[in-house]
């Protein structure tokens, strides 16, 4: 008979913390943000209430732990790429190519994420935490931004800050359009639009 390990108590903390999170995920992809609920994302982990308020004050918050997971993970192989120097037209080629795919593998969370974010524009509280991970989202830009002028022997330009609000503000609005309109994103219109905001 196999011994069963005993977790110790932080272990247990991140394994139930962990159940949350994934079973939260589900149930949000499938109702909604405001579809789903805490007895859903409880039961769904098979757990009480009570124990998802233990790790979470409310929704608002099981969301941002997840977006705050988005946000860490390692970005798709285009990252690599525009921070390893490489020239915009290599960079544009292998997004075209398989961005219909990653918007579709996307499609979950662009749904959840833009519910989200009409959700905080209603409430002050929520739009700062959101606001937050803006911020946090603009510096990592930024940082690809300084790792891609490195790379290529050049001098960061003077207007870092603002070229890596307008790429993350074009790649967002590029999710939003090939989530409704796909079309619109033909010809390669992201190739121009990148060349434009990389251009020295």
């Amino acid at each position: 008979m196999e011994k069963r390990v005993r977790l110790t108590r932080e272990e247990a903390k991140a394994r139930t913390r962990r159940a949350l999170l994934d079973a939260a995920a589900a149930v949000f992809s499938e109702h909604g943000f405001h579809g789903a609920s805490i007895d859903m994302v409880a039961e769904a982990a098979g757990y009480t209430k009570g124990a998802v308020y233990a790790h979470f004050a409310n929704k608002d918050e099981l969301y941002l732990a997840l977006l705050d997971e988005h946000l860490s993970a390692e970005g798709p192989p285009p990252i690599g790429l525009l921070e390893g120097g490489a020239a915009i037209d290599a960079i544009a080629a292998q997004i075209e190519e398989t961005l219909p795919q990653e918007l579709e593998r996307m499609r979950d969370w662009g749904r959840l994420t833009y519910e989200f974010v009409l959700h905080a524009m209603r409430d002050d509280g929520v739009r700062a935490r959101l606001a937050e991970r803006f911020h946090r989202a603009c510096d990592d830009y930024a940082g690809s931004l300084e790792r891609r002028a490195v790379a290529r022997g050049e001098s960061s330009p003077s207007d870092l800050r603002q070229r890596a609000v307008a790429l993350m503000a074009f790649e967002n609005g590029l999710s939003l359009l090939g989530f409704i309109a796909p079309e619109l994103l033909e010809g390669g219109v992201y190739s121009a639009t990148l060349a434009r905001l990389l251009e020295r």
